[in-house]
């Protein structure tokens, strides 16, 4: 099979996707490049905005690691905001410089995804899913007064971002997969979006570890449902204004 990249923006369907070939036994890495891991130091020496000498340690820095990692492992999942833009679009090149495929995950609804990115930020928790959920963030969720305009926000940026980086992905190294294709599709649908993936990495699992690992795609892994919507007190404002019915 070949070597392979899950990226994508928060709450695309990210995570699922990286079980779902973590479950066929593909080797992976997940999230290797989160801020945590090494924004610290760099933020230390660096000013992100202005010093292009941070921009450039951080580079050189992934490009080490990167190359490291796919050394020992099969494939990666990351995030695009885990790193400055500029830099994205050097991993970028090194990707398909070095012939790895990559599976770019996205929603149709970026409404609902600015959302649950929103309430994920707000409440602290990943979902419903979190220890202590879901009653601690169903709770978080109707107290949470969420800005028409931010989300307005959120929406461009990914779009923009989205479509610069697929820009950048030469052909025959981009599979682009909608989160609806594989969360809230009919069964056939599910399984055409699989097969597609599958001859994309080369990649034959047997029969039985692909119907076990397709219930990475099951609707109950969805974080944020109608039910969560209907709780925030100020998605009716939400809906008109994007046209939009959520609940």
């Amino acid at each position: 099979m070949h070597k392979i990249a899950i990226c994508g923006n928060h709450r695309s369907g990210t995570n699922s996707l990286y079980d779902f070939f973590v479950d066929l036994g593909v080797t992976s890495v997940h999230e290797p490049f989160h801020p945590r891991k090494w924004k610290e130091p760099y933020d230390e020496k660096y000013d992100w905005d202005a010093d292009l000498a941070g921009r450039t340690a951080i580079s050189d820095h992934i490009v080490e690691e990167v190359a490291k990692l796919y050394d020992d492992h099969q494939a990666m999942k990351h995030l695009w905001n885990h790193i400055p833009d500029q830099v994205n679009r050097w991993l970028i090149q090194w990707l398909v410089s070095h012939g790895v495929k990559v599976i770019h995950i996205e929603r149709a609804n970026r409404l609902a995804q600015a959302i649950s990115w929103k309430l994920a930020g707000e409440t602290g928790m990943w979902g419903t899913d979190d220890p202590g959920a879901p009653e601690e963030y169903l709770e978080k969720c109707a107290s949470i007064h969420i800005d028409v305009e931010a989300l307005k926000q959120r929406m461009t940026e990914i779009e923009v971002q989205e479509c610069d980086y697929k820009q950048l992905l030469a052909e025959g190294y981009l599979l682009s997969v909608k989160h609806e294709q594989l969360y809230s599709a009919a069964p056939p649908q599910v399984e055409d979006t699989v097969r597609k993936m599958l001859q994309f990495t080369e990649l034959d699992p047997a029969a039985g570890q692909l119907r076990s690992a397709m219930e990475c795609f099951h609707p109950s892994h969805k974080q944020t449902t109608t039910s969560v919507y209907a709780l925030i007190p100020n998605i009716a404002e939400i809906e008109a204004t994007f046209g939009v019915k959520l609940t």
